[in-house]
């Protein structure tokens, strides 16, 4: 499974923090979205997200999800 690394979207509407429908093969997973303002000037860049995104199969996306899951359930109970 891939690391999280650094991401953006060019668009102002806030990414998905789960995307199954970009890929058949890929679920990319998004966390700690940041709205970054649009700058002015020559090197100026419209408003935007930048966020945490980790890439997994479909088959390790599910094992996250249980992980998850199972770890809330912990939580709840401890």
């Amino acid at each position: 499974m891939q690391e999280w690394y650094e991401a953006s979207n060019s668009s102002s509407l806030k990414p998905d923090e789960v995307d199954t429908a970009t890929s058949p093969t890929v679920v990319y997973v998004r966390k700690e979205f940041v709205l970054v303002p649009a700058t002015e000037g020559e090197q100026g860049s419209p408003e935007h997200w930048t966020y945490k995104e980790k890439k997994m199969t479909r088959t390790e996306y599910e094992l996250y999800q249980d992980n998850v899951a199972l770890r809330d359930y912990l939580d709840m109970i401890s």
